[in-house]
This record gives structure tokens, C-alpha cells and sequence, in this order.
């Protein structure tokens, strides 16, 4: 790696680790390269300014690797097989979430403020994530795999808050990542599937 991008990976994850604990208005320029022991100015040389900065912490998301997790649920034929890649797609979503912790903490902090920033990551993201784990319980309520009087959007948002609570907001293992998954799934299989 040069230290040119040795540089600017510092300011990245100093400013990542100040974002997180503080808000936007909270951290100034002064304190990211006082973190990342650089001079006050490689964060405009590196990044053009604070805002600029901040929009760069959220592009260190790979979004594709996510897209990768959501990829397992296309069809599936039978209660197993739409068990196998739900469980499948909590248990690699679920090594995304830990892997970029603490920029999705970041992100949900941004959702839940409401604030202007979060919009194109929203419509980028977050909306096609929840249309395709939608379309997923749909087409197995369609198919008679899942119970007709289920609610899919309460489904949705129940499997997005135990990865959110459980692998972003919480410190969590690989050990306690098969454990959830494991029990999502007999969750699941006790309380959704047609018997």
C-alpha cells in the first residue's frame, strides 16, 4: 500500500470511529487528523473537506457484497429449501453486518436521525434490499410454503432488526452468528411454515 492510501485510510477509519461516537456537527476537521496523526490539511487533500469525508465513509461500504447475501433468495420449492437459504442469507448477511460494523452504525444512526444525508443510500440500498426479502416471503406465501396469514413487511422488518440489533449494534461472534441464524430458523419453523 503506499502512503498516499495509507494516509488516507487512516483519515477514513479516524473519522469513522469520531463519526460513530459523536455526530456529524460534533466532530470537526481538526480532531479526525489529530486521530489519524496526519496534517489538518491531507483530509482536503485526500478527501476535499469534511462533507466529502463523511459521504467517503459510506462509500468504504461494499454494497455488492450485500447484494451477494440477498442473491440466496430467489425460489424456492419446499418448506426446507426456503428454510436453508433464509438461514443461508441471515448467516452471510449477518458476516457483512460484523465485517462493517461500524460504518452500518453509522448508517442506521443517519436512518434514524432523518437526516438529508441518508436518502441516496436509502434508495440505493436499503429499499431494493427490503423489496427483494419482500418478494422472497411473498412468493412463498404464493407457494404455500409459508402461512397465508402472515404479515410479509412485519416478517421483513423482524429479520432486519435481529441482524441490525444483533451483529451491528451488539458485539457478536462467528459462534454467536450460527447460534441466531440456527434459531431464527426453528423460530421460523415453528411459527410461519404451512404444516
Amino acid at each position: 500500500m503506499s502512503e498516499i492510501s495509507d494516509t488516507r485510510s487512516l483519515i477514513l477509519n479516524a473519522a469513522i470511529e469520531l463519526f460513530v461516537d459523536h455526530n456529524y456537527d460534533a466532530v470537526s476537521v481538526r480532531q479526525i487528523a489529530q486521530a489519524a496523526n496526519c496534517h489538518l490539511g491531507s483530509i482536503s487533500y485526500h478527501f476535499g473537506g469534511k462533507e466529502k469525508l463523511y459521504e467517503a465513509c459510506f462509500d468504504s461500504l461494499d454494497f455488492s457484497e450485500f447484494f451477494k447475501c440477498l442473491s440466496l433468495l430467489d425460489e424456492a420449492e419446499s418448506n426446507l429449501e426456503f428454510s436453508s437459504k433464509l438461514e443461508g442469507f441471515i448467516y452471510d448477511a449477518g458476516l457483512f453486518a460484523l465485517k462493517n460494523r461500524k460504518v452500518l452504525c453509522l448508517y442506521f444512526k443517519e436512518t434514524y436521525s432523518q437526516t438529508p444525508r441518508i436518502k441516496d443510500i436509502r434508495s440505493r440500498v436499503q429499499e431494493p434490499a427490503l423489496k427483494h426479502i419482500s418478494l422472497y416471503f411473498q412468493k412463498g406465501k404464493d407457494r404455500g410454503i409459508i402461512r397465508e396469514d402472515l404479515n410479509v413487511s412485519f416478517l421483513v422488518r423482524t429479520l432486519l432488526t435481529i441482524i441490525q440489533t444483533e451483529f451491528v449494534f451488539k458485539p457478536s461472534s462467528i459462534h454467536e452468528l450460527k447460534i441466531i441464524s440456527k434459531e431464527f430458523i426453528n423460530l421460523c419453523n415453528r411459527s410461519i411454515y404451512v404444516s
